[in-house]
Formats: C-alpha cells, structure tokens, sequence
C-alpha cells in the first residue's frame, strides 16, 4: 500500500498521549477507508524519535496492534533506549519550542542553560535524573549567590524539559514534579528595588529629569503603564491627538545587546490606550524638540518614524532607559528603580483610586489574565497601610443584643 498516498488524504484526529500512541482514519487514493496506529517509545542515540506505526483494515485491529505493541513495551520485550542525555534532549525540546518564541527568548533561553546548567548534569542519561540532582543544582545556584528569581528561571526551563521528555515516554517520572525553589533567608532580608514609587517620589523624579532627552518616553510609561520596549516602538502614525488614544503595534526588543523592531510581546498587548491632557503636552513637546533636532541634523538624519528617538534620529537602546533612571535616582539619593517601575506605580495607582475595574485595566495595560494586574502589580502606598484604629469597646458595644422593652409580652399568649 502506498502510505504517502495514505498520509496525503489524512487527517489525524489524536485521543491519546503519545505515550499512550495515536489511532487515525485515513483514507487510500482508491477511496478505501484504513485505520493508522502509531505510538512514541523513545528517542536512539542520535536523538530520532522512536515512532513504530501501522496500518489495519478496521479500528479494532489498530486499536489490538497498538495494544500489542504497549504490552510488549510494558514486559520489556520492546527496547527502549535509555542512553539519552539531557544535553541531547535539550536540543530536541530548543528545536520543538522554537517556531512558538521570539528570538530574543530563544537566546535568553541559550544563556540561562549555557551558563546555569552544569556539564555534569546535561552529561547525564535523561532517564537517570533524580529529585536530588536538582536539589544540588539548586544549593550549587545559591553558593554562586544566584537570586531566587534567577534560579526560578533556571528550573523552568529544566521543568519545561522534563514535562515533554514525561509526555513522550522518554522518562516514566518528572522529577521536578515536587521541587520548590524558595529565596533564602539572606536574600529575604535583603532591600530589593522598590515596585512602585509614592506619589511625592514620582514628583521629585521628575522635576528633577525635566529638561532631560528621556525624560519624554519614561514619562510616558508612567502615565500609560507601558513596558520599556511598547514606549520606544510608538510611531507617531499609532498617536491619534485628536482622539487621544495611542495604538500598540510593535515594541523596541534586545536580541543579544542589539535593539530590533519586533512584534508585541503577546497577542494581548496589541492594544489602544486613551491619553490624558498632560501626556498630549509631553508628546507635542516631544514632537517639536524632535523637528528641531531633525533640522540641525540634516542629511545626518536617521528617519525612523517613531515618537522616542537619540538625537540623530536612531531607535533609542532600552538599555539606556534604565541607566538613565538609575543615574537620576543617584542624583536625589533615591533608591534605584527600573522603567518596570512606572508600570508597576501605573496599575496600582489607578486600582488603589477604583477609578477603573481589573478586567478593565488588565485590557489596557495588555494582560492576558486580570489575575496578573491584581497579584503581580497590585502594591499598596504608604497611605494605604494607615488603616484607621479599631475600637474595640465599640465594636464589643455593637455585638450586645437590644434591650428587651418592658412593655412587650415575652410570652407568646394573648393579653
């Protein structure tokens, strides 16, 4: 039987696992109606999946080879090899994920494995990794004095891995299932950088970056509640003055140390935004200062199209966002913040005046899920922990029931 024709007209409807493997109608270029069965044992030393399949005249025949072949598997009749390394692994698991990220991730991902993952442990059969293992890796993680936050990026990964190795029959147990990556004490005792800025810091902080080339785009990302990359991508073509609304269509992103147009980071963060007076102000002010350098430039001129720009016209590095607010916060003796600040300060701001609803500004802000805008950028303001004092004879006063009335019969019967 010719399988290409087979597989040429074929539309796999998968109910199972692929370690549990996959049963399929297909249908022969003579019209004949076939039942396909394949299923994943595992992967050779090359890293080639392991993929034994066939076909049968009717379901129930694919349905006992499949179940055949599963049994033989389960008694050990079927070798499976156990000779995958994860460094081997790792490679499958980069290849599989890379149609679904942004490259920037992919070489984010790259780092984090090459500098974080040690050789030992990537040398070692995929199928041999232990709860203990990881362990170690995490205590080896701390000694090197990697934050919590760094090393929860660490094990992501590595879970990330493991999930897909359970999933295809590499391995029969996740070993990261039970693992928890917690701060240790030092780093909990430790002054991190602060999430939001008070609202007399954010006015201090700006009155003193007045006049400032960035001061325009850091500005921007504390009134509309941006990311670094969304506020450098603006194009004057997404700010609409006359409505005052500004469209999210592209971010400014860093692959390897280079800045690049790119996509948003999520379908959620195409979006429009509507803008206040001051920010109208900001922005014309922005656009003339822009002119002005565009003419003393001339034929030096970079022309981008985008609202923030150096003064050649070129797209600004992020990177330069955050020395900028870092170098103003020394200046006033502040403690260091990032551009991630003004998104954080933005959110709970506007929650903390219930001026809007979460499922509202989670859709403004470009978050998927209102959980996110309430848990991870929701802060309280100083004035927000200043609870009023609670009575307490008051409240114990309120609980007493009412006086009974002398005049009313307590007894039920008829006067």
């Amino acid at each position: 039987m010719n399988e290409r024709a087979e597989n040429a007209k074929t539309k796999r409807n998968r109910k199972r696992g692929n370690a549990d493997g996959s049963i399929w109608k297909v249908t022969t270029r003579q019209g004949a109606v076939r039942w396909r069965w394949a299923v994943t044992l595992g992967y050779d030393e090359a890293g080639k999946q392991i993929r034994p399949s066939g076909t049968s005249r009717t379901k129930s025949e694919a349905e006992l080879a499949l179940r055949d072949i599963l049994t033989r598997k389960g008694n050990g009749e079927v070798a499976v090899p156990q000779d995958i390394t994860l460094d081997a692994f790792i490679l499958r698991w980069k290849e599989e994920k890379r149609p679904y990220i942004a490259a920037s991730t992919a070489e984010q991902r790259e780092i984090y494995i090459r500098a974080y993952v040690p050789a030992e442990l990537k040398a070692m059969k995929i199928q041999a990794i232990r709860l203990q293992h990881l362990k170690a890796l995490d205590q080896s993680l701390i000694a090197r004095k990697l934050s919590g936050n760094t090393r929860r990026k660490v094990f992501s990964l590595l879970k990330s891995v493991l999930v897909m190795a359970l999933s295809e029959g590499v391995i029969a147990v996740n070993p990261a299932v039970s693992l928890q990556i917690r701060a240790t004490l030092e780093e909990q005792q430790q002054s991190s950088k602060k999430k939001i800025l008070e609202p007399d810091e954010v006015r201090r902080f700006f009155d003193h970056a007045a006049g400032h080339p960035f001061y325009p785009p850091i500005y921007t990302m504390f009134s509309l509640g941006l990311r670094r990359g969304e506020a450098l991508g603006l194009r004057w073509t997404d700010v609409d003055f006359k409505k005052r609304t500004i469209r999210i269509e592209q971010q400014v992103r860093l692959v390897g140390n280079k800045a690049e147009l790119s996509v948003p980071k999520t379908i959620n963060a195409k979006r429009t935004i509507s803008f206040s007076e001051d920010l109208a102000r900001i922005l014309e002010e922005q656009q003339e200062q822009q002119n002005g350098w565009r003419d003393v430039c001339d034929s030096v001129w970079t022309e981008t199209g985008l609202v923030f720009t150096t003064q050649i016209g070129t797209m600004v590095h992020p990177k330069n966002i955050n020395n900028t607010c870092y170098k103003l916060c020394r200046q006033l003796g502040m403690p260091p913040f990032s551009s991630h600040t003004g998104r954080h300060t933005h959110i709970s701001a506007r929650l903390s005046r219930q001026e809007i609803s979460v499922e509202m500004l989670a859709a403004t802000v470009g978050h998927k899920d209102s959980k996110i805008t309430q848990e991870v950028y929701r802060h309280l303001f100083d004035s927000e922990r200043q609870a009023p004092a609670f009575d307490l004879s008051d409240f114990m006063t309120a609980a007493l029931p009412d006086s009974p009335d002398e005049n009313k019969d307590t007894t039920g019967e008829p006067s």
